[in-house]
């Protein structure tokens, strides 16, 4: 047996086992009596026991195949801090075949980890062995992060009714990147990043507030991405965490850590508190508060009364500053993110995708598949004026197109190094997207690019 270390689990399989991207192995053999497995990872609102988690994905699976028939289940030995429990039915697939799936849980605070083996049904004593070998083996990895953790409220003050008012003696400053106006505590600075964040300082406390472009305001999503975060940052320890909604019905989600507690020594200086909270509202906004730990109590009644306080700004004044880090644009007005690096505005309509991926075509090759594809897409009239030009574009390879379908569409694709950049106006008005695509193409900052003159 070899062990594989996946990011957030590790297990044993037969020396003979190959990866299957992304998530899983499988024995070499091409035969209906292959095995092979899956693992999966979730993080959930509230802390759960693996039988707990067992249970009610037993429920799911029934519900999913009328015709399961469960095996056997049960508790695993408790690991560390992890518990454990397995699932073991049979069901007949969509080519009326019949397979048996073991499933094991393990579990710590909000973290689960499953484990799906796959097998021929029936008895069958080396699918068993192996099986069993296999669930034996498995466990969460990395999740020493989560020793400590424990599910408690982390805004007391806005889950409580009634929640705090903000101070009228602290005037209203807008911050347009966040789309808000906060009322600024006497003594704080306030300082507004290049990227979209404001930064609010005082005595070696932090409050710093961003809009959220990742992702369209699901706090699940974010509680999630965070903790993935933590668990690969070396000293971090997450000390609570909660997952629900405000006094005022706003889902919320929180997470107060210690960064560096893991690599702490007595001689070190005072521990320090990072306070993480995503609220899902008109946008959807992240609020980071780092403090001492002696002073993290008068921090967090700072950051409630900011989040009761706010205003959020006319639409027209909103400025969104788009997530991809590869180009410098600031979208004045009431932009919306519809998904990854998909950006709309309402009226008049403009559309603005940017996306990268690793691709080894030349954009030659790619060229006939690439315009096929928006003349498609966007309905481009059989007699409309298209242009389209491939050469260099500020040193790199690059594709350009514009045409007329249903809206105008400007587009460029550029190659820099192994990836291939993309860049999508669509809108209504041509004069209003020609001037988006050529305020995007400025904005440009790929690996090799020569600066625009």
């Amino acid at each position: 047996m070899k062990r594989y270390d996946f990011r957030f689990c590790s297990l044993a399989v037969p020396d003979d086992w190959v990866p299957v991207p992304p998530l899983g192995l499988k024995e070499p053999r091409q035969s209906p009596e292959r095995l092979e497995l899956r693992v999966a990872e979730e993080w959930l609102a509230s802390p759960v026991s693996a039988s707990d988690y067992a249970s009610q994905q037993r429920k799911r699976f029934a519900s999913a195949h009328g015709d399961l028939e469960l095996v056997r289940e049960g508790a695993l030995p408790k690991s560390s801090l992890q518990t454990g429990a397995f699932l073991i039915f049979e069901y007949e697939n969509e080519d009326g075949l019949i397979f048996r799936e073991m499933w094991i849980f393990r579990s710590q605070g909000p973290q689960v980890a499953s484990l799906a083996l796959l097998g021929p049904s029936g008895p069958n004593r080396f699918r068993d062995q192996v099986f069993e070998a296999i669930a034996q083996s498995f466990e969460l990895r990395g999740s020493e992060f989560l020793a400590q953790a424990q599910s408690q409220p982390l805004l007391g003050g806005l889950t409580n009714l009634p929640s705090p008012t903000a101070d009228p003696a602290h005037p209203l400053q807008k911050f347009p990147r966040a789309c808000v106006a906060l009322p600024v505590p006497k003594g704080w600075e306030v300082r507004r990043e290049e990227g979209g964040a404001t930064v609010l300082l005082r005595s070696g406390s932090e409050i710093r507030l961003r809009r959220v472009l990742e992702h369209a305001g699901k706090p699940d999503v974010w509680f999630s991405e965070t903790l993935q975060q933590l668990r690969a940052t070396p000293g971090s320890l997450v000390l609570a965490y909660h997952h629900g909604a405000l006094a005022d019905g706003r889902r919320h989600a929180a997470i107060l850590a210690d960064e560096s507690a893991r690599s702490r020594s007595w001689t070190t200086a005072a521990s320090s508190r990072v306070l993480r909270v995503e609220i899902a509202d008109k946008q959807p906004l992240e609020w980071i508060l780092r403090a001492p730990a002696n002073a993290l109590k008068d921090g967090q009644t700072v950051l409630e009364g900011l989040i009761a306080g706010l205003v959020f700004l006319d639409p027209a004044e909103w400025e969104t500053c788009p997530a991809e880090d590869w180009v410098h644009l600031t979208l004045r007005g009431p932009w919306k993110v519809q998904g990854p690096g998909t950006y709309t505005h309402p009226e008049p309509f403009l559309l603005l995708q940017l996306s990268r991926q690793e691709s080894p075509a030349t954009l030659e090759s790619l060229r006939p598949r690439f315009l096929d594809s928006l003349r498609r897409s966007f309905k481009v009239q059989r007699h409309s004026t298209e242009q389209e030009t491939l050469g260099l574009f500020r040193g790199l390879e690059a594709l350009r197109y514009s045409g007329k379908g249903r809206t105008a569409i400007q587009a460029i694709w550029v190659r820099s190094e192994a990836d291939l950049y993309s860049c999508l106006v669509t809108g209504a008005d041509p004069k209003g997207a020609e001037e988006l695509f050529l305020a995007v193409v400025e904005g440009l900052r790929l690996p090799r690019m020569r600066e625009s003159t």
